[in-house]
């Protein structure tokens, strides 16, 4: 549950890029029982348009979509203009849309390389620059993307998508430095493990799961709230002085040495 009010956000506009489903559209929720207008980003139409109807049946209706294709900047810069025209100035952006992939380093193929690169790194630098130019331009706003456990451990088999989100992490360092004498903060939010659709299928394995709980002192996956106000926070008034960083909710996990 957040500690925030109910119209923290009000009159603020907040996209979030992977909206239609899983951690995106719990930090879209969380935005909009907060007051803010919310356009919600993603490549499947179907999913965008379950997620406005889940979200407008919960009464939540200061609501729009746009379909993206984060990989192309192209795409990107559609849905800016878009964005621009529904709502004339941007305030929050959360980028959340990402793939992930397990698969040992030489057995994957270029083409597997190349797709989680793109999406989760070369789609938040795209989302970034051309949402931030809007932001440069108002003096104001604040970014928040998504880092990984992987962006500061390797983890088991993933090396691809290690690389993209350390990458995702030195990008908001950068950026937050560019970007701070035009007033606009760039965050990350360092989850641990929680479960969504990006990694349902890897935490079947019996195995990989419960090395995971062994390596977490709070000994559970996290739940998708505890993430969500975070994620409030960063966009907040109460982080009006925080930036160029990445906040760790992993329920210890970096901090377990092992032994």
């Amino acid at each position: 549950m957040s500690c925030l009010y109910s119209g923290t956000f009000k009159g603020k506009h907040a996209v979030i890029i992977g909206g239609s489903s899983g951690l995106g559209l719990e930090i879209a929720r969380g935005f909009l029982t907060h007051g803010a207008h919310v356009c919600i980003s993603g490549r499947s139409v179907s999913r965008l348009k379950k997620a406005l109807s889940v979200l407008r049946k919960e009464g939540l209706s200061e609501l729009i979509s746009c379909p993206v294709d984060v990989t192309s900047y192209d795409s990107v810069r559609r849905c800016v203009g878009f964005v621009l025209k529904q709502f004339h100035s941007v305030d929050i952006l959360v980028c959340t849309a990402g793939t992930y992939l397990k698969s040992p380093a030489l057995e994957m193929t270029p083409g597997q390389w190349r797709t989680v690169l793109e999406t989760n790194l070369t789609g938040t630098y795209y989302s970034n620059i051309l949402f931030g130019k809007k932001m440069l331009e108002q003096r104001k706003g604040c970014i928040i993307n998504t880092a990984s456990l992987g962006s500061r451990v390797a983890l088991s088999n993933t090396t691809a998508y290690d690389v993209s989100k350390s990458g995702v992490e030195m990008l908001t360092k950068c950026l937050a430095v560019e970007w701070a004498p035009y007033q606009v903060r760039v965050n990350a939010l360092l989850p641990g493990v929680f479960k969504t659709n990006l990694n349902e299928k890897a935490l079947r394995d019996r195995n990989r799961a419960e090395n995971i709980l062994h390596h977490t002192p709070l000994k559970r996956f996290g739940r998708l709230p505890e993430i969500v106000s975070a994620a409030l926070f960063l966009a907040s008034d109460s982080s009006s002085f925080v930036t160029g960083t990445s906040v760790i909710v992993d329920g210890g996990f970096l901090a377990y040495a092992g032994f």
